[in-house]
């Protein structure tokens, strides 16, 4: 056991094991990680390996060089390191990149008493030696890593190019154990000897508290990264009874160059991502539900899922190749023994129309320290034709509430009295009792999810709302609705969904892509939509856009003529404005409010009516 193997794929599509079916070297090998050289001539093709062993209890990190064409003979067999301190190698978890003009680099884990974070060698393969940017053999500190950083994985452009570009990215996880994120750097290598590096968070935005897993390719001047978002949390919401433990975990895709995330599969294990040589093409892939199924979408139609059928297993590698056609899908079956790989055929085949629906759903998402609040809308049509959402361009930059909330809505479609319009809805608190401890006394955030007249912007209908706050903090289920409108005269509509929170937050916006639905419905509960003609009631709605700055939209509904005024003060109660005031006829009406002259803060806006009544609404004003 832990011997080191390399098994190569042979044209006829065989798995064959390198060496004569023998391993590698002798030592016992804790991990490894593996990148070629490709010079052009077969002969010339190197593979270079990094490896964990052991020496008298303390962790090794080694380098092997190997011909890749004549069956893996080693080139060069090199020790670069060795811990001052007794643990686990394989919690070195080396990685390897090698670009296209014999650089490369090796990033791995040290846990020493003195030394924790990852670290990395940056080198140079010349002929059949291999040699260190830094002569001392001292390895290079990647800043803002501890020994909480796991988990990384690492690319690098093959083309031919004296200061290489690294992307590398790793699971940072809470020293309480109870959240991970991913992060990345970009470290530029000169040929000077120097480095420089810069990068973030990329799941600050993503909707899971875990986000685990990641993998990465590099693509032009920027990277995309694949990884694992999970949750697991009590459903005991409003409109359940009872309690259930649920877990749900989903791939997560995002760019670093990109505001938006996306959200694909369901009880998805480990993702894998690579690239192929055509127009800065990459694929990624994933498998779910025990490793009954292996999915993959690519970067020209992310909107799908393609299903790679004939192939099962955990852990997906996909190949690198000249385009899709040439990319395979490799699995690691171990269901039985003996354990093996398995390959598929070329991805291009799998995604040609598989008559499977695609399901879409768009989410808005307020996160306040390790703590995620969402809402998801999806799944909408319209007597069974499908309901799009409003198209994201790559460009746009989602760094507001406001302008998030523009694309949390539908493309527009008309109803009449003979509309049944299907959706579904999932919101949850990813841990209500640090939920609790987060949130202060007077914050709030608020999901609203409305019907809008599309020509106008004003709101026809409310479906849903539900508002979180420190004593509110209610796991809440997935519900299906189905609504009906008699009486709706045509009507151009879109479904929207907005977003409010009165704190400093992170915001964001994911798109969610699965086969079949994209809300695990736990009820179904039908309602009726009033016509917007017909008041029934007297109603003040939220503003719109809120937060604003500096001007926003006030629309009130009385159902017989009125005395009515409406006001806004400030949050101590002053009066700041008078919006309407007089004898008003039964009707909808919009008011524009200009906070141009007036402070940051939230405000407050009341409508009086009748004999002393009243309804009041707070707004934001942020400049």
């Amino acid at each position: 056991m832990g011997k080191l193997f390399i098994e190569e794929k042979m044209p006829n599509g065989a798995w064959t094991l390198m060496n004569n079916g023998k391993p590698i070297i002798q030592e016992q090998v804790f991990s490894s990680s593996l990148d070629f050289l490709n010079n052009g001539a077969n002969e010339d093709d190197k593979l270079l390996l990094a490896y964990t062993a052991q020496n008298s209890g303390y962790p090794v990190l080694g380098t092997l060089l190997l011909n890749g064409y004549t069956d893996a003979v080693i080139l060069n067999d090199f020790a670069i390191w060795q811990s001052d301190n007794m643990h686990t190698p394989s919690e070195l978890q080396p990685i390897v990149a090698v670009n296209g003009s014999t650089k490369f680099m090796i990033v791995f884990r040290r846990v020493d008493s003195d030394k924790k974070g990852l670290f990395f060698f940056p080198g140079t393969i010349n002929g059949n030696a291999v040699t260190y940017a830094d002569s001392s053999g001292y390895p290079w500190y990647i800043h803002g890593t501890n020994q909480y950083s796991v988990n990384p994985t690492i690319s690098v452009s093959k083309s031919a190019s004296n200061t290489p570009v690294y992307w590398i990215a790793w699971q940072q996880n809470s020293p309480s154990g109870s959240s991970s994120d991913i992060y990345y750097k970009q470290i530029t290598v000169h040929s000077n000897g120097s480095f420089t590096q810069y990068g973030g968070m990329m799941s600050g935005g993503s909707g899971y508290p875990w986000n685990r897993y990641p993998t990465i390719t590099s693509i032009g001047n920027s990277a995309r990264v694949a990884w694992q978002g999970y949750v697991g949390f009590i459903e005991d919401g409003m409109n359940k009874t009872g309690a259930d433990e649920m877990e749900e975990s989903r791939i997560i895709f995002k760019s670093t160059d990109w505001w938006q995330y996306w959200q694909f599969g369901y009880n998805v294990h480990k993702p894998n991502i690579n690239r192929h040589d055509a127009e800065n093409g990459y694929i990624f892939g994933w498998s779910q539900n025990g490793g009954q199924g292996i999915y993959f979408a690519n970067n020209t139609t992310l909107s799908t899922i393609s299903t790679v059928t004939g192939l099962q297993g955990y852990d997906v590698q996909i190949s690198n190749g000249t385009d899709k056609s040439t990319m395979v899908a490799n699995s690691y079956k171990t269901t039985q023994q003996p354990y093996f790989f398995t390959s598929s055929n070329g991805l291009s085949s799998f995604m040609k129309e598989q008559n499977l629906r695609i399901g879409s759903g768009r989410e808005g998402i307020i996160r306040k320290g390790d703590v995620i609040f969402k809402y998801l809308v999806g799944d909408i049509s319209r007597n069974g034709q499908e309901i799009s959402f409003k198209e994201i361009p790559d460009t746009i930059n989602l760094n507001s509430l406001g302008i998030i909330n523009s694309y949390l809505e539908t493309e527009p479609f008309t109803v009449n009295s003979n509309t049944e319009l299907l959706y579904s809805v999932g919101f949850m608190v990813s841990d209500s009792v640090l939920g609790a401890e987060e949130l202060n006394g007077g914050d709030e955030i608020n999901f609203t999810l409305t019907i809008n007249d599309a020509t106008s912007g004003q709101q026809i209908a409310l479906l849903d709302e539900v508002t979180y706050t420190k004593n509110a903090l209610g796991n809440y289920g997935n519900i299906a609705f189905r609504a009906t409108m008699e009486g709706m005269p045509e009507t151009p509509v879109k479904l929207k969904l907005t977003v409010q929170s009165n704190f400093e937050h992170i915001s964001s916006l994911a798109r969610r892509i699965n086969i079949g639905d994209v809300v695990e419905k736990s009820s179904t509960k039908t309602i009726a939509v009033a016509s917007p003609l017909i008041v029934t009631e007297y109603s003040l709605s939220q503003n719109y856009p809120n937060p604003f700055n500096p001007v926003t939209e006030i629309e009130f509904a009385l159902p017989e003529q009125s005395d009515v005024t409406l006001k806004v003060y400030d949050i101590l109660g002053k009066e700041i404005a008078t919006l309407a005031s007089g004898n008003y006829s039964a009707g909808r009406y919009t008011v524009p409010f200009d906070g141009t002259s007036h402070a940051s803060g939230v405000y407050i806006y009341k409508l009086s009516y009748g004999k002393g009544q009243s309804i009041t609404r707070k707004m934001t004003l942020l400049k």
